[in-house]
Protein backbone atom coordinates (compact mmCIF):
# COMPACT_ATOMS: atom_id res chain seq x y z
CA UNK A 1 0.00 0.00 0.00
CA UNK A 2 1.09 3.38 -0.86
CA UNK A 3 2.15 6.11 1.56
CA UNK A 4 -0.40 8.82 1.64
CA UNK A 5 1.22 11.27 4.31
CA UNK A 6 2.47 14.63 3.33
CA UNK A 7 -1.28 15.99 2.12
CA UNK A 8 -3.16 18.05 4.37
CA UNK A 9 -6.97 18.51 4.23
CA UNK A 10 -8.90 21.43 5.07
CA UNK A 11 -12.42 20.07 6.02
CA UNK A 12 -14.83 23.03 6.85
CA UNK A 13 -17.91 21.58 8.36
CA UNK A 14 -20.69 23.31 6.97
CA UNK A 15 -23.32 21.17 8.64
CA UNK A 16 -22.10 22.53 11.99
CA UNK A 17 -22.59 26.01 10.96
CA UNK A 18 -25.30 28.22 11.12
CA UNK A 19 -26.17 30.45 8.22
CA UNK A 20 -25.05 33.96 9.86
CA UNK A 21 -21.61 31.54 11.19
CA UNK A 22 -21.10 30.63 7.42
CA UNK A 23 -21.77 34.27 6.37
CA UNK A 24 -19.12 35.52 9.25
CA UNK A 25 -16.51 33.10 7.65
CA UNK A 26 -17.01 34.15 4.00
CA UNK A 27 -16.89 37.70 5.01
CA UNK A 28 -13.51 36.95 7.09
CA UNK A 29 -11.15 35.36 4.72
CA UNK A 30 -8.28 37.42 2.98
CA UNK A 31 -7.11 35.80 0.27
CA UNK A 32 -7.56 38.67 -2.79
CA UNK A 33 -3.66 39.76 -2.20
CA UNK A 34 -2.15 36.62 -0.51
CA UNK A 35 1.66 35.90 -1.43
CA UNK A 36 0.94 31.77 -2.19
CA UNK A 37 -2.57 31.95 -2.99
CA UNK A 38 -3.77 32.70 -6.32
CA UNK A 39 -5.90 32.37 -8.73
CA UNK A 40 -8.95 31.35 -6.80
CA UNK A 41 -11.52 30.34 -9.29
CA UNK A 42 -14.10 32.40 -6.63
CA UNK A 43 -12.54 35.37 -6.32
CA UNK A 44 -12.72 37.10 -2.76
CA UNK A 45 -14.80 39.93 -3.58
CA UNK A 46 -17.37 37.57 -5.27
CA UNK A 47 -17.31 35.00 -1.99
CA UNK A 48 -18.30 38.84 -0.18
CA UNK A 49 -20.80 39.35 -2.52
CA UNK A 50 -22.67 36.03 -2.00
CA UNK A 51 -22.34 36.65 1.57
CA UNK A 52 -23.86 40.16 1.19
CA UNK A 53 -26.91 38.72 -0.22
CA UNK A 54 -27.56 36.08 2.05
CA UNK A 55 -26.85 38.54 5.02
CA UNK A 56 -29.45 40.89 3.15
CA UNK A 57 -31.76 38.38 2.94
CA UNK A 58 -32.37 37.21 6.06
CA UNK A 59 -31.76 39.86 8.00
CA UNK A 60 -32.62 40.28 11.98
CA UNK A 61 -33.11 36.21 11.18
CA UNK A 62 -29.66 35.56 10.51
CA UNK A 63 -28.54 34.60 13.78
CA UNK A 64 -31.59 32.24 13.82
CA UNK A 65 -30.11 28.69 14.22
CA UNK A 66 -33.16 27.00 11.88
CA UNK A 67 -34.57 30.41 9.60
CA UNK A 68 -37.50 28.97 7.66
CA UNK A 69 -35.94 30.18 3.76
CA UNK A 70 -37.82 31.61 1.01
CA UNK A 71 -37.03 29.62 -2.18
CA UNK A 72 -34.89 32.45 -3.71
CA UNK A 73 -32.97 32.81 0.22
CA UNK A 74 -32.30 29.07 -0.01
CA UNK A 75 -31.11 29.04 -3.88
CA UNK A 76 -28.81 32.54 -2.26
CA UNK A 77 -27.89 30.25 1.12
CA UNK A 78 -26.46 27.32 -1.52
CA UNK A 79 -24.89 29.51 -3.84
CA UNK A 80 -22.50 30.74 -0.96
CA UNK A 81 -22.34 26.97 0.88
CA UNK A 82 -20.94 26.00 -2.79
CA UNK A 83 -18.41 28.86 -3.19
CA UNK A 84 -16.85 28.52 0.08
CA UNK A 85 -16.38 24.82 -0.31
CA UNK A 86 -14.94 25.41 -3.82
CA UNK A 87 -12.43 28.25 -2.22
CA UNK A 88 -11.41 26.38 0.42
CA UNK A 89 -10.36 23.32 -1.46
CA UNK A 90 -8.56 25.79 -3.99
CA UNK A 91 -6.38 26.98 -1.03
CA UNK A 92 -5.95 24.04 0.80
CA UNK A 93 -4.59 22.35 -2.81
CA UNK A 94 -2.54 25.59 -3.02
CA UNK A 95 -1.16 25.49 0.37
CA UNK A 96 -0.23 21.95 -0.14
CA UNK A 97 1.84 22.90 -3.29
CA UNK A 98 3.79 25.59 -1.01
CA UNK A 99 4.20 23.25 1.97
CA UNK A 100 5.26 20.24 0.51
CA UNK A 101 4.56 18.13 3.61
CA UNK A 102 5.73 20.90 6.07
CA UNK A 103 2.39 21.13 8.72
CA UNK A 104 3.35 24.50 10.16
CA UNK A 105 3.72 26.45 6.79
CA UNK A 106 0.35 24.78 5.53
CA UNK A 107 -1.26 26.11 8.80
CA UNK A 108 0.77 29.67 8.36
CA UNK A 109 -0.97 29.99 5.27
CA UNK A 110 -4.76 28.69 6.54
CA UNK A 111 -4.50 30.84 9.78
CA UNK A 112 -3.26 33.70 7.39
CA UNK A 113 -6.01 34.03 4.99
CA UNK A 114 -8.74 33.33 7.88
CA UNK A 115 -9.48 28.90 8.17
CA UNK A 116 -8.57 27.46 11.20
CA UNK A 117 -6.83 24.46 10.71
CA UNK A 118 -7.38 21.38 12.97
CA UNK A 119 -5.23 20.30 15.21
CA UNK A 120 -2.86 17.16 14.00
CA UNK A 121 -3.79 14.23 15.02
CA UNK A 122 -1.10 12.02 17.73
CA UNK A 123 -1.00 9.38 14.89
CA UNK A 124 -0.79 9.48 11.13
CA UNK A 125 -4.52 9.50 10.26
CA UNK A 126 -5.55 8.57 6.10
CA UNK A 127 -7.89 11.21 5.10
CA UNK A 128 -10.31 11.24 1.93
CA UNK A 129 -7.97 11.92 -1.34
CA UNK A 130 -7.77 10.86 -4.83
CA UNK A 131 -4.83 10.28 -6.51
CA UNK A 132 -3.79 10.26 -9.85
CA UNK A 133 -1.12 7.48 -10.17
CA UNK A 134 -1.13 6.28 -13.81
CA UNK A 135 -1.99 7.37 -17.11
CA UNK A 136 -5.63 7.40 -17.00
CA UNK A 137 -6.07 6.26 -13.53
CA UNK A 138 -6.74 7.60 -10.05
CA UNK A 139 -6.85 6.03 -6.54
CA UNK A 140 -9.52 6.54 -4.27
CA UNK A 141 -9.08 6.72 -0.33
CA UNK A 142 -11.07 7.12 2.64
CA UNK A 143 -10.91 6.75 6.56
CA UNK A 144 -11.68 3.22 7.73
CA UNK A 145 -14.51 3.25 10.42
CA UNK A 146 -13.67 0.66 13.03
CA UNK A 147 -15.56 -0.53 15.91
CA UNK A 148 -18.88 0.75 15.03
CA UNK A 149 -20.42 -2.23 12.87
CA UNK A 150 -19.54 -3.33 9.34
CA UNK A 151 -19.02 -1.11 7.39
CA UNK A 152 -20.29 -0.60 3.48
CA UNK A 153 -18.26 2.60 1.93
CA UNK A 154 -20.64 4.00 -1.36
CA UNK A 155 -18.43 5.72 -3.69
CA UNK A 156 -19.76 7.97 -6.61
CA UNK A 157 -17.48 9.39 -9.18
CA UNK A 158 -18.29 11.54 -12.37
CA UNK A 159 -16.67 13.68 -15.39
CA UNK A 160 -17.03 17.35 -15.31
CA UNK A 161 -16.08 20.68 -17.00
CA UNK A 162 -14.21 22.38 -14.58
CA UNK A 163 -12.82 21.78 -10.71
CA UNK A 164 -15.64 22.72 -8.35
CA UNK A 165 -18.16 22.04 -11.19
CA UNK A 166 -20.37 19.48 -9.99
CA UNK A 167 -20.46 16.69 -12.50
CA UNK A 168 -24.08 16.67 -14.97
CA UNK A 169 -24.31 12.55 -13.46
CA UNK A 170 -22.38 10.81 -11.20
CA UNK A 171 -21.39 7.02 -12.26
CA UNK A 172 -23.88 4.77 -11.00
CA UNK A 173 -22.71 4.10 -7.06
CA UNK A 174 -20.27 1.61 -6.27
CA UNK A 175 -20.57 -0.17 -2.91
CA UNK A 176 -17.55 -1.76 -1.48
CA UNK A 177 -16.24 -3.10 2.19
CA UNK A 178 -12.72 -1.64 1.59
CA UNK A 179 -11.60 1.79 1.67
CA UNK A 180 -8.80 2.12 -1.04
CA UNK A 181 -9.73 1.40 -4.65
CA UNK A 182 -8.54 2.16 -8.24
CA UNK A 183 -9.93 3.43 -11.23
CA UNK A 184 -8.59 2.90 -14.66
CA UNK A 185 -9.45 3.54 -18.17
CA UNK A 186 -10.04 7.29 -17.76
CA UNK A 187 -9.36 9.97 -20.57
CA UNK A 188 -5.65 11.94 -19.34
CA UNK A 189 -6.87 15.39 -18.67
CA UNK A 190 -10.44 14.55 -17.50
CA UNK A 191 -11.52 16.22 -14.11
CA UNK A 192 -13.04 13.94 -12.03
CA UNK A 193 -15.53 14.26 -8.83
CA UNK A 194 -15.59 11.95 -6.20
CA UNK A 195 -17.37 11.50 -3.29
CA UNK A 196 -18.83 9.27 -0.96
CA UNK A 197 -20.82 8.07 1.86
CA UNK A 198 -20.87 5.19 4.59
CA UNK A 199 -23.35 2.76 5.66
CA UNK A 200 -23.02 0.54 8.81
CA UNK A 201 -24.48 -2.58 10.41
CA UNK A 202 -24.38 -2.60 13.60
CA UNK A 203 -23.46 -5.39 16.18
CA UNK A 204 -25.94 -7.14 17.94
CA UNK A 205 -25.48 -8.10 21.40
CA UNK A 206 -27.28 -10.90 23.44
CA UNK A 207 -29.84 -9.80 25.89
CA UNK A 208 -30.00 -11.30 29.22
CA UNK A 209 -32.29 -14.32 28.79
CA UNK A 210 -35.59 -14.07 30.67
CA UNK A 211 -35.46 -18.16 30.37
CA UNK A 212 -32.86 -20.64 29.91
CA UNK A 213 -34.36 -21.36 26.15
CA UNK A 214 -33.97 -17.16 25.55
CA UNK A 215 -32.10 -16.12 22.31
CA UNK A 216 -33.19 -12.96 22.03
CA UNK A 217 -30.72 -10.23 20.60
CA UNK A 218 -30.75 -6.34 20.58
CA UNK A 219 -28.93 -3.68 18.97
CA UNK A 220 -25.60 -2.54 20.03
CA UNK A 221 -26.49 1.45 19.96
CA UNK A 222 -24.01 3.33 18.23
CA UNK A 223 -22.63 7.31 18.86
CA UNK A 224 -20.12 8.44 16.30
CA UNK A 225 -19.81 12.43 15.40
CA UNK A 226 -19.07 11.45 11.77
CA UNK A 227 -22.15 13.25 9.67
CA UNK A 228 -21.09 10.74 6.42
CA UNK A 229 -22.12 7.82 8.46
CA UNK A 230 -25.41 6.43 8.06
CA UNK A 231 -26.50 3.52 10.76
CA UNK A 232 -28.66 0.82 9.04
CA UNK A 233 -32.03 1.44 11.17
CA UNK A 234 -32.69 -2.28 11.49
CA UNK A 235 -34.36 -3.44 14.92
CA UNK A 236 -33.20 -6.37 17.29
CA UNK A 237 -35.17 -8.81 14.78
CA UNK A 238 -33.56 -7.73 11.41
CA UNK A 239 -36.33 -5.67 10.26
CA UNK A 240 -34.97 -2.66 8.19
CA UNK A 241 -37.43 0.08 8.17
CA UNK A 242 -37.14 3.22 6.08
CA UNK A 243 -39.12 6.57 5.49
CA UNK A 244 -40.33 6.90 2.29
CA UNK A 245 -38.15 9.66 -0.05
CA UNK A 246 -36.33 9.89 3.01
CA UNK A 247 -32.12 10.86 2.51
CA UNK A 248 -30.96 7.88 2.89
CA UNK A 249 -27.38 8.73 2.60
CA UNK A 250 -25.33 11.39 4.26
CA UNK A 251 -22.39 12.36 1.45
CA UNK A 252 -18.74 13.93 1.85
CA UNK A 253 -17.77 17.11 0.04
CA UNK A 254 -16.50 16.71 -2.94
CA UNK A 255 -13.09 16.71 -4.19
CA UNK A 256 -11.68 16.72 -7.83
CA UNK A 257 -8.70 15.79 -9.26
CA UNK A 258 -7.26 15.76 -12.86
CA UNK A 259 -6.17 12.55 -14.32
CA UNK A 260 -2.75 12.15 -15.91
Amino acid sequence: MKKTSGYFQLALNLHLYNIGEEVELALGLNYATDPQVTGVPVTQAALQALANTVKADLGTRLTDPHPTLTATEQQHVDALSRALLGVASDISRQANGFALGNRAIYNTILRRIGFTPAKPHAKHVRVFTIKTTAKGTIEIIVPAEKGLGRAVYYFEYGLTTAEHVLPTTFEKPIPLPVTEFYVTGITSGSIVAVHYAVLVVPPHRAKTPSTPSSTAKSIAPINTPNKMITVLPVNAKGRVSIVHRSTFFTFSDVIYIIVG
